[in-house]
């Protein structure tokens, strides 16, 4: 009934209302399931560069893994950039971020 004795419109009725609130449910899971994925695929992309700019410095300097990791920390910290970032560069480049040569 729409309308009706003053009270709000009803276009939904009861057992309307329960199968939206679940399509509802089902379409929230199905979005935190892919916000999850996607920060997933992020984390591992990221760790993958990171890993690979540690891979440079290692070879380049004759570093072991940690010293790699604290180098790209360091520059990470001193120039107030994210560290998957600064990976990102030295990946990029070759150079690491604030020694570049200049031409």
């Amino acid at each position: 009934m729409i309308g009706g004795r003053g009270g709000p419109p009803r276009a939904f009725d009861a057992e309307s209302e329960d199968v939206g609130l679940l399509l509802a449910a089902h379409a929230a899971v199905a979005l935190a399931g892919a916000r999850l994925e996607d920060h997933l695929r992020r984390a591992v992309s990221s760790r993958d560069l990171i890993g690979q700019a540690e891979g440079i410095l290692m070879e380049r300097y004759e570093l072991t893994s940690d010293q790699a990791f604290q180098v790209l920390a360091r520059v990470s910290q001193q120039t107030d950039r994210k560290l998957v970032d600064i990976s990102d560069e030295l990946c990029r480049t070759g150079t690491r971020p604030g020694r570049r040569l200049s031409r």
